[in-house]
């Protein structure tokens, strides 16, 4: 396990706030750039190359790579190791903080969605406003975690799905650029987080040795 990531935990988490506080302060003046911002783009909802990308940032697509990262590590190693839990933690820390922002800043979608949360009861209620973009923080929390840590090749394409789930989700015409810049963010820092859980793990784990 290498260092933990402090130096990205700390800019991730500034700009993160920053933006939070922009949105929270400022939507107004927000709302007014998203809109000029998506004036110049095509919505497409349905379409089954937009919605498949979309597809792979969802709760579920994030479920079954975490099980899949489960079940080879304790097919590896059988144990379930502070790689994985930091993952696990990453993850978590994502979907904790997007509902707890969907909740407190309560940012309508855009007048092009009819979006329909697949969850029910209070969850449902909290998914359908906007601020910040649920799959796109799953996709980049991923993204983050597995930084510099499988080579540049693989923290490429990583990013790169990342940034292709954010703009589906604006093509899809669910959210706000806005949304998916707080998405990315999001899931940065709870990426980077993630790492630093890892390697405290390791390093706990280590020490107790015999």
């Amino acid at each position: 396990m290498k260092k933990p990531p402090l130096a990205s935990l700390l800019v991730s988490g500034t700009l993160l706030l920053v933006v939070i506080l922009v949105e929270a302060v400022a939507y107004p003046q927000v709302h007014k750039i998203d809109q000029e911002i998506l004036k110049h783009v095509t919505v497409r909802p349905g379409n089954p190359l937009v919605e498949a990308v979309a597809a792979t940032g969802s709760m579920e697509a994030a479920a079954i790579i975490t099980l899949i990262v489960l079940v080879w590590e304790y097919h590896r190693l059988h144990k379930i190791g502070p790689d994985t839990i930091g993952l696990l933690a990453g993850l978590a820390l994502s979907t904790t903080l997007v509902l707890l922002l969907k909740l407190g800043l309560s940012t309508p979608r855009p007048s092009t969605s009819d979006y329909t949360s697949r969850a029910g009861g209070l969850l449902g209620r909290i998914d359908q406003y906007a601020f910040p973009s649920g799959h796109t923080s799953r996709a980049s929390t991923i993204a983050s975690y597995y930084t510099g840590r499988r080579g540049t090749l693989t923290t490429i394409a990583l990013w790169t799905w990342a940034l292709a789930v954010a703009l589906s989700r604006i093509i899809q015409g669910v959210h706000w650029p806005s949304d998916v810049v707080a998405g990315l963010l999001t899931g940065w820092f709870s990426g980077a987080l993630g790492r630093v859980v890892a390697c405290w793990l390791s390093g706990y784990y280590s020490a107790s040795q015999p």
